[in-house]
């Protein structure tokens, strides 16, 4: 059986099988990223029926998830990727966090540098 027990400032204290961790969780406008064991897990707010949300595949943006620091920018403005490429590693809350590319395709703007602080939905990478 699990426990759950809030700690305050969106971090949680999970038990399970007599082994005790802290998780991390903060609210976007796409859901719940949610920071277990080196994972990172986003739990999607339900849609309206009738609605269909965009596919991460599909976005012409990508952006950071929860407040954090840009620690490298791996990519460039006209340069080409392939989806799964890291293109910018931030961290948050003690984590690393790396943002890949849903798709191949070709990067259209950077949005951020190195030593920069963003906050949850600003784009960072814009594909053409």
């Amino acid at each position: 059986m699990s426990e759950i027990r809030a700690l305050g400032n969106g971090r949680f204290l999970v038990s399970r099988d007599g082994s005790t961790r802290v998780a991390y969780a903060v609210s976007s406008d796409t859901g719940t990223w949610v920071f277990l064991d080196g994972q990172v897990a986003l739990i999607e707010e339900p849609t309206a029926p009738g609605t269909r949300r965009q596919s991460t595949s599909e976005a012409s943006s990508l952006a950071a998830p929860m407040p954090a620091t840009v620690v490298a920018v791996n990519v460039t403005a006209g340069q080409a990727v392939a989806a799964g490429d890291i293109l910018i590693l931030l961290e948050a809350m003690k984590m690393e966090l790396p943002i890949a590319a849903p798709r191949g395709g070709t990067v259209k703007r950077i949005a951020c540098r190195p030593g920069d602080l963003v906050q949850a939905g600003v784009p960072l990478v814009e594909f053409e």
